[in-house]
């Protein structure tokens, strides 16, 4: 039960990192389109 809900934590922690992740490289590539034009 414990080790299972570790793997659920560390399952959420990462998919909030890989969120983060893309949501910076969008907002980037956002940027870089706004300057461009």
């Amino acid at each position: 039960f414990v080790s299972r809900n570790v793997t659920l934590g560390s399952q959420v922690v990462s998919t909030c990192f890989l969120l983060t992740k893309v949501e910076s490289l969008a907002n980037s590539k956002l940027l870089k389109s706004h300057t461009d034009q």
